[in-house]
């Protein structure tokens, strides 16, 4: 409808008045983009882990009952295969072994022959890259660990290097410092990291990404500072990438693999903090395991009014929303799936969020975003920004008319 009233106008137009014309198709594009569209594509639920040799992070999906199918990294290649899947889990040290590419001929423990296959496979890195590169940006949420960088990194050139140099980690305990959404999820701002073998990946910055992990540590090469664990969004999806991967057991683990195969549920609660106009605080994705009977979190409560959404892929639970004493502020337990808290704050604190199942039921997905910001009704903000760009578009309209009918005209007059 409002490509036919555009090409209308610019059929009638002419002359001086074309003028204002073109003013009223440019800030009437403005005003519909600024208005509510359709909703975004998420992520299906349907998680991929490609083969590797130092993360094992099947283990860890084992652990949270989470449902995958293994890959080669050959299926990189395939970029109608990669998306059969939301989620697709890039470890470290995954690439084609090079001992698949040799025939070798024995009796016992008698190597009789070595020969290499005809057919040899040599990855195409360049490719790989596009395709991963492709895949996020089109919604899909990807995990990357360790020496896996070198693949992201050639899909969106975003690492730089101490010295351009990456392997410079050394093996022991750092302390971390925790950010963001990986300290709420911790509730705390420091964790200890046993790095378990050299030559880790020692990262000074990425480039757009929001680091959630930061630690300080020795190298070959002095004392150095850098990211160990961050995300980045890019088109419709987005990636987290950690240097730690030693552990199977932890919250640094729990976080990373949770907020990646929850990326399409965080999304979905994003988006109805966006129909508030609400700026996001927080993003928590989670599951209670076997041995659990609730789960804490804490939240950023910012002066004024703040919006606290959940959401469960099933089931039902019981949420509490406690002020900073741990003070109950507002709880809900019903059959519902969703549920939206509004809570009023007189100055920035800290609050908490407490998740408990109404079932003996474990291992399901759910998310929890916090937003700030008045609401008013559903896409306020959007339609008052589409009203002042069309109200702007009809008085250039109004001027430039009433100008022209005058004979006002910015040349000089002849004396």
């Amino acid at each position: 409808m409002v490509i036919r009233i555009m090409a209308l106008l610019s059929c009638r137009l002419k002359n001086v008045r074309s003028i204002a014309g073109y003013a009223v198709l440019i800030l009437l594009f403005l005003a519909c983009t600024a208005l509510p569209g359709g909703s975004r594509v998420y992520a299906s639920e349907r998680i991929a882990v490609v083969r590797s040799k130092f993360d094992p992070v099947e283990r860890v999906l084992d652990s949270m009952k989470i449902r995958y199918e293994m890959i080669g990294y050959r299926d990189l290649e395939n970029i109608g295969a990669m998306k059969k899947y939301g989620v697709i889990f890039f470890p470290c040290g995954m690439d084609h072994p090079l001992e698949r590419n040799v025939n070798v001929l024995s009796r016992g423990n008698n190597i009789q022959s070595v020969a290499l296959k005809e057919d040899i496979y040599e990855p195409d890195e360049d490719k790989i890259a596009d395709n991963v590169r492709d895949f996020v940006r089109s919604g899909g949420c990807a995990y990357f660990s360790g020496y896996s960088f070198d693949i992201l990194d050639k899909a969106f050139d975003v690492f730089e290097f101490h010295d351009d140099f990456p392997y410079m980690g050394l093996p022991g305990r750092i302390e971390s410092t925790l950010e963001g959404d990986l300290a709420r999820f911790a509730m705390k701002n420091v964790m200890a990291l046993y790095m378990g073998h050299p030559g880790w990946i020692s990262v000074r910055s990425v480039n757009g990404a929001e680091v959630i992990a930061r630690a300080a540590y020795e190298t070959p090469r002095g004392h150095k500072e850098g990211p160990i664990s961050c995300m980045r969004h890019s088109g419709s999806g987005f990636f987290l990438y950690t240097v730690y991967h030693d552990t199977v057991y932890s919250d640094f683990r729990r976080f990373n693999v949770y907020r990646v195969v929850g990326g399409g549920l965080v999304d979905s609660l994003e988006s109805r903090a966006d129909r508030w106009g609400q700026q996001i605080t927080g993003r928590i994705a989670d599951a209670l395991q076997g041995n659990e009977n609730c789960r804490t979190y804490m939240v950023d409560l910012r002066e004024g009014t703040n919006g606290i959404y959940f959401k469960a892929a099933r089931g039902s639970y019981q949420v509490d929303v406690l002020d900073r004493s741990f003070s109950l502020i507002e709880s809900r337990d019903t059959n519902e799936l969703l549920y939206e808290f509004v809570i009023h704050a007189d100055r920035d604190e800290t609050g908490y969020v407490r998740v408990f199942p109404a079932t003996g039921e474990r291992h399901v997905l759910y998310s929890i975003v916090a937003g700030h910001g008045v609401r008013v009704f559903p896409y306020f903000f959007s339609i008052l920004w589409g009203a002042a760009l069309l109200a702007a578009a009809a008085g250039i309209v109004f001027l430039i008319i009433t100008f022209s009918r005058r004979g006002y005209s910015a040349l000089g007059r002849r004396i």
